[in-house]
């Protein structure tokens, strides 16, 4: 029963994300996230991965109904570190790295890195936060965090983990946690905005949950991307957490519905905590 009723609800949730925000001709929403242009740095979640239509991702969504200018410079597969991985009998290196991606050229309100998956499935070193080379994740996420403050230094970079999950150790026998904490201390340490995707409190999005795997991923088998529905689902979501992280504007009061935004990101909102309360060990 309690499944049975978890999955009537995300149906619903999925109509009025709908109904709300993909309407043809729809007038774009008057919030402050109107006019400003941001800057995707990431990997397949923000890449769009698996959609026939670009469109109907939850960044380029920003654009189409929120009037965001977007620049989407995400790489599907890529990773962080550009360290050496074991696969087949053969070293690798990791893929088209953050740490070394050019960066596009331009004027950014907001730069949005997301990253971590990657580095945790193709088993990369973890390293620690001292780390001062590309060749761990820390290393990597911190090169990267340099990067983007030297080549904008007045943009705002904001961090967002991977989603929730629980497929276990790598080689290394870290977990995908233990790379998100790690990114999490970084962030704290380098004054960077982190949106804890991975707390499906937070983000609203279940991907250890086979009922919610269906109806928004890809098949109900993948973990990590998301169909069109699942994109509109989180839409409104990093739509709130942008305009009251960024900009101070309360997205609470004016959603029809406020049990469309996933519950604790409303909590965190209302009661002005911070990113790093949430963290769960």
């Amino acid at each position: 029963m309690k499944n049975r009723l978890r999955g009537i609800r995300l149906i619903g949730l999925l109509i009025l994300c709908m109904m709300l925000y993909c309407v043809p001709g729809m007038a774009i929403e008057d919030t402050a996230l109107k006019g400003k242009s941001i800057l995707f740095f990431g990997d397949s979640l923000t890449a769009g991965y698996g959609l026939e239509n670009q469109n109907d991702s939850w960044c380029n969504l920003l654009e189409t109904v929120f009037g965001m200018k977007v620049t989407n410079a995400s790489v599907s597969g890529s990773t962080v570190s550009a360290g050496l991985t074991w696969y087949e009998d053969k070293w690798y290196e990791g893929f088209d790295p953050m740490s070394r991606r050019e960066i596009p050229k331009g004027n950014f309100d907001i730069i949005f890195v997301e990253s971590g998956g990657n580095d945790w499935y193709n088993n990369l070193p973890l390293g620690s936060v001292g780390d001062m080379t590309d060749k761990t994740f820390c290393g990597g996420l911190q090169t990267t965090f340099r990067r983007l403050k030297k080549a904008h230094p007045e943009s705002t970079i904001v961090f967002m983990s991977a989603w929730e999950d629980n497929c276990g150790p790598n080689w290394f026998r870290h977990n995908l946690g233990d790379y998100t904490m790690a990114a999490a201390r970084i962030c704290e340490e380098m004054g960077i905005q982190w949106f804890p995707a991975f707390d499906a409190f937070i983000s609203g999005i279940h991907t250890n949950d086979p009922a919610f795997r269906e109806l928004f991923c890809l098949d109900e088998t993948d973990r990590w991307h998301l169909n069109p529905e699942g994109h509109r689902l989180f839409l409104p979501v990093i739509a709130s957490w942008l305009r009251w992280e960024i900009y101070g504007e309360d997205p609470t009061e004016d959603v029809p519905s406020l049990w469309m935004l996933p519950p604790g990101l409303v909590g965190m909102i209302r009661n002005g905590n911070q990113n790093t309360d949430t963290i769960r060990t």
